[in-house]
């Protein structure tokens, strides 16, 4: 396992130059017909060299991502009942009876019942007037 972590970095620049070279050499090729000017195998090979540094550290950037995102996660119950993504959900019709009022003519209309009774936000309720209204039909 230790051999194969220690060939990795070489056969990476050997199989890169094999396909990366030839292309950027087409490349410079086009570029000294269009500019009527040349380039060395020092240009190409910084190319190829700064090509492959990038390479290599968006590996490195994605590996390094992968662990923290592992490392955060560590630990934490990513269930509904915690929390952890918030708690929203569609009311039962019991708990909108308990937190807005149903039947009742003040306050802000958000819904009604399927026996057409008005769902409401009460204007002295401790909770926000931050709403989002669906069409909603009950079973």
């Amino acid at each position: 396992m230790e051999k194969v972590k220690r060939f990795k970095i070489p056969l990476f620049f050997v199989l890169s130059g094999i396909i990366l070279l030839p292309l950027i050499k087409g490349f410079l090729k086009l570029l000294e017909k269009s500019f009527n000017t040349s380039f060395g195998i020092g240009t190409i090979f910084i190319i190829w060299l700064l090509l492959d540094i990038i390479v290599i550290l968006a590996i490195n950037c994605v590996k390094t991502t992968k662990e923290n995102a592992k490392i955060e996660v560590e630990g934490v119950n990513l269930k509904k009942k915690d929390g952890t993504f918030g708690t929203a959900d569609w009311g039962t019709k019991e708990e909108i009876n308990e937190y807005l009022g149903i039947g009742k003519r003040n306050g802000i209309i958000i819904g009604q019942t399927e026996e057409n009774e008005l769902i409401t936000l009460p204007l002295d309720t401790y909770l926000n007037k931050n709403i989002a209204v669906f069409r909603f039909k009950w079973k």
